[in-house]
């Protein structure tokens, strides 16, 4: 069963393609539209609506 619902979350990974490609093709989400923020973004969608935001995170990342 896909996953229908859910509110909004950000997820910071050390693998954001892998993350990414999880979320599409285990539970069915698909990438879509977000605003230039000048760093690496995914944002994924349910249907219209964005509800998972993915970027860059770990140790090597600023916290600026």
């Amino acid at each position: 069963m896909p996953l229908e619902h859910l509110e909004h979350f950000l997820i910071q990974t050390t693998q954001l393609q892998a993350t990414r490609d999880w979320y599409v093709d285990v539970l069915g989400m698909r990438e879509g539209w977000h605003p230039d923020f000048k760093f690496p973004v995914v944002w994924l969608y349910l249907g219209d609506k964005d509800v998972l935001h993915l970027t860059e995170g770990g140790a090597n990342v600023s916290q600026n």
